[in-house]
């Protein structure tokens, strides 16, 4: 049976700093769909993967260590390196900020989402190994 790592031992590097304070960090990555139904396809729709696409999304406090590097990095219009591995995967590529919104809940600090998305002339690198026993 296979086991999972938790994800706690994610680590995420921006500009080649480790961002510590992240909170719930999410790798998403995806294709664009094409609709490639014709009058042979039997009565249903057929698909062909297109374009992939990614981000990178997580959470920090407005107090934390990275904030003041993502806020001049998103104002900036900067693009950095940046990487996320896990216990059975790794991504990375050189990325913008996309999304920084800021969140004042009444019953937690101060915080801020953040959103990375590939650059102009990035060129992602994706792996995904079998889950480990750990």
């Amino acid at each position: 049976m296979a086991k999972y790592k938790l994800g706690l031992d994610c680590v995420l590097t921006v500009g080649g700093s480790q961002i510590k304070d992240a909170k719930d960090v999410t790798l998403n990555i995806e294709r664009g769909d094409a609709d490639v139904t014709t009058r042979n396809s039997n009565g249903w729709r057929a698909h062909l993967g297109t374009l992939k696409d990614a981000s990178i999304e997580f959470n920090i406090l407005t107090g934390g260590d990275s904030f003041a590097g993502l806020l001049s990095m998103f104002t900036g219009r900067t693009a950095a390196s940046v990487a996320v591995s896990g216990g059975n995967l790794s991504f990375s590529a050189t990325m913008v900020i996309t999304n920084f919104g800021v969140s004042q809940p009444l019953e937690d600090g101060e915080g801020v989402a953040v959103t990375l998305r590939p650059s102009l002339g990035s060129t992602p690198s994706f792996s995904c190994a079998t889950a480990s026993n750990s």
